[in-house]
């Protein structure tokens, strides 16, 4: 998941891809999980939902960098 966003928590990425690069992290995260026994939750926000997002502490909000591309 480091390849693709920011750790926020423990095991909390934050990810901001096109819908090509969600399938393709996608993809790498259900090659590797257990399927057992792991569990990976994917929650889209739009973009009104990323204008409200309100921190506290210490924490960056997500930066979004035009220049970053996953290959």
């Amino acid at each position: 998941m480091k390849d693709y966003g920011e750790r926020v928590l423990k095991s909390v990425f934050e990810c901001n891809l096109t819908g090509e690069g969600f399938e393709r992290m996608k993809d790498r995260v259900e090659r590797i999980i257990d399927h057992m026994e792991d569990s990976v939750r994917y929650y889209f926000l739009c973009d009104k939902c990323l204008k409200n997002i309100q921190m506290s502490g210490l924490g960056e909000s997500f930066k979004d960098d035009e220049s970053f591309i996953i290959t």
